[in-house]
């Protein structure tokens, strides 16, 4: 496979040349991404729209907008050093936690 890089105006553009089983590899473009939905639109381009997929038991926190805030939240305040301690909860924990 050979590959061109061009860079327009913020925008990546590559041209990739299949191997002979006509396969395209992105290789570096492709790390983080656990899969890509392909569209084909009606000039015959295929646009690779890329996704990172999440466990089924977070999938809640991406649907409950109210929680999100309050995460990103929370994050923001560790990042800005707003922690205090509120002591040691393992006396609350049991065998099923």
């Amino acid at each position: 496979m050979t590959l061109h890089t061009k860079s327009q105006q913020s925008k990546l553009t590559k041209i990739l040349h299949p191997d002979a089983k006509g396969r395209i590899t992105l290789g570096a473009l492709a790390k983080g991404i656990s899969s890509y939905r392909m569209t084909k639109d009606q000039q015959g381009r295929l646009i690779l729209e890329p996704f990172v997929e999440i466990p089924e038991r977070e999938r809640w926190l991406y649907n409950n907008p109210e929680a999100m805030a309050a995460l990103k939240e929370g994050i923001a305040d560790a990042e800005a050093g707003r922690l205090h301690s509120l002591g040691d909860f393992s006396q609350y924990l049991n065998d099923e936690d």
